[in-house]
Formats: C-alpha cells, structure tokens, sequence
C-alpha cells in the first residue's frame, strides 16, 4: 500500500507526529491567550495622563479641558505672577530665548543708559535717607511715649 492509502486509523504517532485528538484545530489559535502586552514606557504613561479630560473652573464657568491645558495654564499664570523658573521654562518649550539670555553677552551700555542708571541710584539714595531719618524720628517718638509719627 502506498502512503496516499493509508487509512486515518493507521497514523503513527511519534517524532514531530502529536496524536490527533491533541493537534490544533482547524481555525484555533495557537496561542489562546494572545501575545502578551508590552510594558508602557514612563513616557507613555505620562503622555496618556496628560491626554485625559478634567473639569476646570475657568473664569467663573466649569470647562473641559486636558490635563495639558491645565498645566500650561498653570505654568502661564505662575510666570506671569513673576516666577521666574517658570518663564524660563514657557520660553525653552515654545523655542524662545528669555531676554536675560539673549543679548546678555553683546549688550552694551550707552551714554542715555549710564545716565538714567546714575539718576536711579541718586533717587535711591535720597529714598533711604528719608527712610532712615523717618525710622529715627518715628522711634524717638516712639521712645517719647508720642506714638508713631504722623506725615
């Protein structure tokens, strides 16, 4: 008998041969349970917390907004406030240059500055005198028993 005969009963299981009760059926997976996940990233994970909506009071009304825009807005505000880390950052996320950096090195002095400089440190002095001769008249009142001086 040739091998094209030979009946389904007469399988010999053995050597790269699993009987057939045990072989994959025709259209079942291999691998039921699915290709395991990949491990997200720290970055990955970031990106998707900053992608979620949340619930801001924006100007007197409740808006949905990304974690993204809330911190931004957040960043926005400090900077504005005068915090000045938080403008640097703002200025190195959109591609500027603060202005402390830019033309610090090529800066020059000109005559109209040094003397507005001159006239701001002649103006500070006459202001701590007058602040000093008004904490030394308001506390020999004080000392008088007068109370603070009236101006």
């Amino acid at each position: 008998m040739s091998d094209k005969s030979k009946k389904p009963d007469d399988y010999g299981v053995g050597y790269a041969k699993p009987p057939k009760h045990t072989q994959w059926q025709k259209g079942q997976s291999g691998n039921p349970a699915g290709k395991k996940t990949k491990s997200r990233s720290v970055t990955d994970a970031i990106r998707q917390v900053l992608q979620e909506e949340i619930l801001v009071n924006h100007n007197g009304s409740t808006v949905t907004m990304t974690n993204l825009e809330a911190l931004i807005r957040s960043l926005l505000s400090k900077a504005l406030k005068g915090d000045v880390p938080c403008m640097r950052l703002l200025f190195h996320l959109v591609g500027m240059q603060s202005v402390s950096d830019h033309d610090a090195a090529t800066f020059e002095l000109t005559d109209a500055d040094l003397a507005v400089l001159e006239s701001h440190a002649e103006w500070k002095e006459l202001v701590d005198k007058a602040k000093a001769e008004f904490a030394a008249a308001s506390s020999a009142d004080i000392d008088q028993g007068g109370g603070a001086a009236n101006v």
